[in-house]
């Protein structure tokens, strides 16, 4: 009987997500363009942005929002900066902005199973959009089933910063643009230090192992593909060059190379570890973290400067960013695609990003510039790191590449796969295993579920 009261609870929900969007603003907008279509760029759109608490994280987005009125002098534009994210009840009752805000691992969700976006590849030549100038990586981050879903804000890059004081006191250089993972891990070799009790007082890197862009750079780093969106799976040992990958970093933290770090800190492994934050030598990092790293070295009378992520063999780089998306229930389509699509071009960059509050223009025009290269002086830091070996860009969350519901089979599972084996309790492999079974299992009941008549 709980069971089926629970089926029926589910399939109420969804119901009532279908009726409450039925009474939203107008007719669903398919995205679809006929032949020579011209965009009508005019009238009035709101915009919901709910992580604004103060006015500086207002900044970027009333800069771009003005540059996007400048450029289409018949269209304004009304800035929602309502806090709380309640978006799914309000995208349900269609108050909602025209556009609105979307972390990266939404939009599966938004586009494919709930179906409240609309699809803004057509509108990319009917405005003009040079997605040549566009990093990749960045726009694969709002793309689902093919379809162009949601225009990314920036280009946030996984870069090390690191303890240069450090490298001087072992006589390393500064590490070159082009290293290795075997040059990354000889790096650690020389900067490990090892007390007489065993313990472990400085180590070369620490990260977050089982965090999605820290991650998935190693599983499709030896050519492995994790993901099947054909056959509807996962390969985590089945492909043995995603299991390779995996493998790697496990070895590196059990040569004490790395130190895991953030959710992972837990490992039983850790407990070898007597390191202050500062003994950690090269740490993952994304560009709005600059500020308060460099700070923090600072106040520590250390110096600091920021390397590449190291070359895999195939050459990966966790990559995310949040961005924004086109309600499908919007009746001014054309002028809600014209200002998320104005991110894709360097008026819009410069807008978003060139100011308080801005970060890595994603358009590779801007890559040399220096009007987001701040605060530090770009002499002595390597902004460099932040547009390097763009190309090799990877979506670094599960959720963008998969079902929600498989993605989370992966997620809540990751951790405890480390875990499991540093305290021995099962391998690495034996518990990666497990999570491909079961995702896989998932996976094919939710497509037979849509398949189903």
């Amino acid at each position: 009987m709980a069971r089926y009261l629970k089926t029926f609870t589910a399939v109420f929900l969804v119901l009532l997500f279908i009726l409450l969007s039925g009474c939203s603003r107008g007719d669903v907008q398919s995205g679809a363009l006929p032949p020579g279509y011209k965009a009508n760029v005019s009238g009035h759109i709101s915009v919901t942005y709910f992580l604004a608490l103060d006015d500086e994280s207002k900044l970027s987005l009333s800069y771009f929002a003005q540059a996007f009125q400048d450029k289409y002098k018949d269209a304004t534009v009304n800035l929602d900066f309502s806090t709380g994210d309640n978006r799914d009840a309000r995208i349900a009752s269609g108050d909602i902005g025209d556009v609105f805000f979307c972390w990266e691992d939404e939009i599966y969700r938004y586009a494919v199973e709930n179906k409240v976006l609309m699809p803004l590849s057509a509108y990319l030549e009917v405005l003009d959009i040079d997605i040549s100038n566009v990093y990749s990586g960045i726009y694969d981050l709002g793309v689902a089933e093919g379809q162009l879903y949601m225009a990314a804000r920036d280009h946030t890059h996984i870069v090390l910063f690191y303890n240069a004081t450090a490298l001087q006191e072992v006589g390393l250089d500064t590490p070159p643009a082009d290293w290795t993972w075997e040059d990354f891990k000889d790096y650690c070799r020389k900067l490990v230090r090892e007390e007489d009790d065993g313990t472990i007082s400085r180590v070369g890197a620490g990260w977050d192992v089982s965090y999605g862009p820290h991650l998935i750079p190693f599983l499709e780093g030896w050519g492995g593909k994790w993901y099947d969106q054909v056959n509807k799976r996962v390969n985590f040992v089945s492909d043995q060059n995603v299991l390779q990958g995996f493998t790697e970093q496990i070895q590196a933290m059990e040569e004490f190379l790395l130190k895991p770090e953030g959710t992972s800190a837990s490992v039983a492994i850790a407990s070898r570890y007597k390191v202050m934050n500062e003994d950690v030598i090269f740490k993952a990092g994304v560009f709005p973290g600059l500020h308060n790293t460099g700070l923090a070295y600072e106040m520590k009378g250390l110096d600091w400067n920021i390397a590449n992520w190291p070359r895999f063999p195939i050459h990966r780089v966790g990559t995310g960013a949040t961005g924004f998306a086109v309600y499908n229930r919007t009746k001014r389509p054309d002028t809600a695609a014209a200002f998320a699509l104005f991110l894709f071009t360097d008026e819009g960059q410069r807008a978003y990003n060139g100011q308080t509050g801005g970060s890595v223009p994603l358009t590779k025009n801007l890559a040399q510039e220096d009007f987001w290269r701040q605060p530090y002086d770009p002499d002595e830091i390597n902004y460099d790191a932040f547009v390097s070996f763009p190309e090799a860009d990877t979506v670094g969350k599960f959720h963008c590449r998969v079902p929600n519901a498989v993605a989370n089979i992966i997620t809540q599972r990751m951790l405890n796969v480390f875990v499991r084996h540093f305290n021995g309790s099962q391998s690495y492999y034996d518990s990666l295993k497990e999570i491909e079974e079961l995702a896989n299992e998932k996976w094919t009941e939710l497509f037979e579920n849509e398949t189903r008549p």
